[in-house]
């Protein structure tokens, strides 16, 4: 198991830490400066830019559905562990065990899915810009691949150490993480 995660956790560092983040933070600018040509154009030339909507609206698809396999990388979806924290020892690693198996089907699912929307959508432009629709949904399959694969990496991670879904090395818990840990244990 540990030369698995020697390979496995390093490759997802770099696919996740790196590149995902980097597209994300690159995908927001682009949205952010298409709403603001949108404003722009609109307030000064009263004439708004037509490939601005589009492009924004594009963007928003990528920057959510990647903001999702970037918050299961860091532990940042909702969860509720009411029934987990009921149960003994055994019932909790079955629990967890379970949540990661989960996981890997979810992702993995929505790539399945998201590869055959692809298909359907292959033959559509989009109205102003022209642009394969194909762009705009290529974000499903990948988020749904990344998130399996981190959902595997879970999984390892959980059988090398028995602990739920430690903290991936490197990533802080999100914001208020700690105060409301600590507000739901009294």
């Amino acid at each position: 198991m540990k030369a698995i995660m020697a390979v496995y956790a390093p490759a997802m560092r770099l696919l996740m830490d790196r590149a995902a983040k980097c597209l994300v933070k690159a995908v927001g600018i682009v949205m952010v400066v298409a709403i603001l040509l949108q404003i722009l154009s609109r307030l000064l030339l009263k004439v708004p830019f037509t490939w601005t909507d589009e492009m924004s609206r594009g963007a928003f698809v990528w920057y959510c559905f990647m903001g999702a396999a970037l918050a299961m990388r860091q532990h940042a979806h909702l969860g509720i562990d009411y029934l987990r924290s009921r149960l003994g020892e055994r019932g909790q690693w079955l629990s967890d065990l379970t949540t990661a198996v989960c996981i890997i089907a979810f992702g993995f699912l929505v790539a399945y899915l998201g590869w055959r929307l692809l298909g359907i959508v292959g033959r559509q432009k989009t109205p102003i810009m022209r642009i394969s629709m194909q762009w705009f949904y290529a974000v499903v399959p990948l988020s749904g691949a990344l998130i399996g694969l981190q959902g595997l990496e879970f999984l390892l991670r959980y059988l090398e150490t028995g602990k739920p879904r430690p903290p991936v090395e490197g990533e802080a818990p999100p914001p208020g993480a700690e105060a409301f840990l600590e507000s739901s244990h009294h």
